[in-house]
């Protein structure tokens, strides 16, 4: 419970007051009427409640003042705060506090020690002064939310089918907390909303080819040569031998037909003779037709597209007047020549005409009403919700630009495509303020499944979930828990590994790291992408099987293929297909013993025990360290090839600084416990004939020695590598950065995972089902 003084307060102690003063003056007067008996005993004065104000800033002033004071030189002054009202105000950091005293990092070895007494103490009164009531704990508010890159890719392939990495061009996102998903730092630049327009042109041009039209279209514009023939509207009437080429624009590629309507006037012993040629292919039709009886003949030809020559000659002329009227001149005519097509099978679903509806042309005047139900039922998909009557209306009115300008049904709905592309509505994530007048409401059903596939799938609602959503099923949270399963199941779960495990394990910097070749000769580009994969399969097995959480601490199996078997040591492995191995002794286990984490937080020249112990305080134990105090310096040049004895003596002398000792007691130790691996993760017991010294102490006292022991310790506390998962994941999951009245919320998630031993599906429910991930709070007004 929050301890708060507010004017109830006030008058209570006000009628405490009275009602003392009325007891003393009636104690005053009993003793002037009794006078000569003698005075009762006097009671003890009941203890005082401990209270921050008072046994916590002794506490301060005992042990932390010497660096967080007036001029802290480790960056926190913790001798402002005299009341509760100042330590809330300064929340975030009075949270460090709690979390650096609880696990003993703080007071730092070397300085005087509070007893275990001293200890809790002063927890329990900091504990207090922060507290909040869990039953009123706010679920926050997440800032309008535009795709990031990823989400932009992904939400295409499964709107459109088209899986093209379009959003490639675009300019990075920003990360906030950890993850490039975060409402608050996914801005909109003029640069950005220009990649967005180029994109949703491309996309448009790929989803929306051109039609077969019941009636194809005619061939016209023909170039006559030779004096033989003239073109008269659409067709061409020979008279002599001549060649009449015409180049029409194929729409698309495919299977056409050329349908040729002819006539001609019959003399001699022969037929007339005309040649058909299309593109590169010659053939020769004899027309057995007349004037009153057109003949017609159909030609299949494949076309990849554009304009295509055809022309039509007539080869065999014939007169002769000495024959019978109407048998003596021979001549043909090419009365219209149209091409059908292309070509249609039935149009897959999977396909972009099948997403978008597109079955056969429409019928003669109802272009605009099928343009409407295909862009209102398209809409209705990209903007995660129904559009609305005003919406559609605006399409369709853009449908009629693009309609007018090239003069084509294809043409109108690409313009609409793209409108519905750009639009806010797509680009954007819309969360709106619960219609509750106090207290957090649900989000609506539609707001629901898109923070559930954008979580698990970073990519739009599929129509299962859209249907949940119609019904409004979704909100409930056993639906949310049989859902949550479904879609870990599916394939585009894989989005997991992509893009949280990848931000979660800071993975993205294996693409940029860059080992000194002269050293580690064997690191090249199939190693780091193997390196890549090995973490990112490790990942997706724990959330499809349903592992324990904890494995990711000390999992007993991994997966490789040759090149990590070869770095790894292990027998059995070879070539490029990755293979599930059990994991025996005490070297590897858990993402900790990994290449992929152990080349990230190193130089590249050597094994970094800062970096290493700053990761696992961040990522494992959730207790970052604070930045370095300005002027401190580092410990030289990251790129020094320097012995591990070496490295000690230096990070030892590092470490002696008032400034530094605080937080090195913390990293350097955990850091120092990894150094069995080196620079890209391979296993070593002695660098450069110097055996490897891998122990460490915590500044709690607790001694270990090399990786397995240290492992050990963490399993030991897994309790805090679960709320820091959790943590993680629901920074992730809503989209925002946490503080601390999600506390409470994360407290619960913890407990729930707890209860079936930590599998990750389970912690993975538990989040979907708490109250900052079903909830939003309304707008609070000044």
């Amino acid at each position: 419970m929050r301890i708060g003084r507010g004017r109830r307060g006030h008058l209570e102690i006000t009628a405490v007051a009275k009602l003392t003063g009325l007891a003393l003056s009636s104690a005053f007067l009993t003793s002037t009427l009794m006078v000569g008996q003698a005075k009762p005993a006097a009671k003890p004065k009941p203890a005082l409640k401990p209270t921050f104000e008072r046994e916590g800033q002794a506490f301060v002033k005992k042990y932390c003042a010497r660096c967080h004071g007036a001029d802290p030189v480790a960056g926190f002054d913790m001798t402002k705060a005299k009341t509760v009202a100042m330590v809330q105000a300064a929340g975030d950091g009075w949270d460090k506090v709690h979390k650096n005293v609880a696990s003993k990092h703080m007071p730092p070895q070397g300085t005087p020690q509070p007893t275990k007494a001293e200890r809790d103490l002063f927890l329990k009164v900091l504990n207090e002064a922060l507290s909040v009531n869990c039953d009123l704990a706010d679920p926050g508010r997440v800032t309008l939310r535009r795709l990031n890159r990823h989400e932009y890719d992904n939400t295409i392939r499964d709107l459109l089918g088209i899986d093209s990495k379009f959003a490639e061009d675009f300019p990075s996102d920003d990360v906030g907390y950890g993850f490039d998903n975060i409402g608050d730092v996914l801005s909109l630049s003029p640069l950005l909303m220009e990649k967005y327009l180029d994109a949703a042109e491309k996309i448009s041009t790929l989803a929306i080819r051109s039609m077969a039209r019941p009636n194809g279209f005619i061939v016209a514009g023909y170039d006559v040569k030779g004096g033989g023939a003239s073109a008269e509207g659409a067709g061409v009437n020979f008279f002599s031998q001549g060649t009449a080429v015409a180049e029409p624009q194929i729409p698309r590629q495919g299977l056409y037909t050329l349908r040729i309507t002819t006539s001609a006037d019959q003399a001699g012993d022969e037929l007339p003779k005309l040649a058909v040629k299309i593109g590169g292919e010659t053939q020769t039709v004899e027309v057995k037709a007349t004037r009153k009886e057109p003949q017609v003949f159909e030609i299949p030809f494949k076309s990849s597209g554009g304009k295509v020559p055809i022309s039509f000659a007539f080869l065999n002329d014939f007169y002769d007047e000495k024959l019978p009227e109407g048998k003596t001149d021979r001549n043909v005519a090419v009365v219209e020549a149209r091409i059908l097509g292309p070509k249609m099978g039935a149009v897959s679903e999977k396909s972009p005409e099948g997403r978008l509806g597109l079955g056969a042309y429409p019928e003669d005047g109802k272009e605009r009403d099928t343009a409407k139900a295909v862009l209102a039922r398209f809409a209705s998909r990209a903007f995660r919700r129904p559009s609305t009557a005003d919406e559609v209306e605006r399409l369709v009115r853009v449908y009629d630009l693009g309609h007018k300008a090239e003069g084509t049904y294809e043409a109108g709905l690409r313009l609409g495509l793209q409108a519905v592309l750009t639009s806010p509505s797509f680009l954007f994530r819309v969360e709106t303020d619960p219609k509750v007048k106090a207290g957090n409401g649900l989000l609506n059903p539609y707001e629901m499944a898109s923070r559930l596939s954008y979580f698990l799938w970073s990519s739009t609602p599929d129509d299962r979930l859209l249907e949940l959503a119609r019904s409004g099923a979704i909100l409930k949270p056993d639906v949310l828990a049989t859902e949550t399963k479904r879609m870990l199941a599916d394939p585009k779960a894989q989005a997991l590994a992509d893009n949280f495990a990848e931000q979660w394990l800071t993975l993205r910097k294996l693409r940029n790291f860059q080992p000194n070749p002269g050293q580690f000769p064997q690191f090249n580009e199939k190693l780091r992408e193997s390196m890549l994969q090995e973490t990112k399969q490790f990942f997706m097995a724990v959330v499809r099987e349903n592992k324990p959480s904890t494995d990711f601490l000390d999992g007993k199996y991994t997966f490789i293929n040759g090149p990590l078997a070869k770095l790894y040591g292990i027998p059995g492995v070879t070539g490029d297909e990755f293979k599930r191995v059990e994991l025996k002794g005490n070297e590897r286990g858990g993402v900790l013993s990994q290449a992929a984490v152990l080349s990230v937080t190193s130089n590249p020249t050597r094994t970094s025990p800062v970096k290493r112990g700053k990761w696992v305080l961040e990522n494992i134990l959730g207790t970052p360290p604070p930045p370095p105090p300005p002027g401190v310096g580092d410990l030289g040049d990251d790129n020094a090839i320097l012995s591990t004895k070496d490295l000690r003596k230096r990070m030892e002398a590092h470490r002696s600084k008032p400034e530094c000792k605080g937080c090195h007691a913390r990293m350097d130790p955990i850091g120092f416990g990894m150094e069995n691996y080196d620079a890209i993760g391979r296993w070593r017991t002695a660098d450069d004939g110097i055996k490897i010294d891998s122990t460490g102490i915590l500044p709690d006292g607790e001694k270990f020695a090399g990786p397995s022991q240290l492992k050990a310790i963490l399993m030991k506390n897994q309790g805090q590598f679960i709320r820091t998962l959790s943590d993680r994941l629901l920074t992730y999951g809503i989209g925002r950065g946490l503080d601390r009245s999600d506390d409470c919320h994360l407290d619960a998630i913890a407990q729930k995972a707890k209860a079936n031993d930590y599998r990750f599906q389970s912690l993975i429910v538990a989040v979907v089902q708490s109250d900052p991930f079903r909830k939003r709070s309304p707008e609070k007004k000044p």
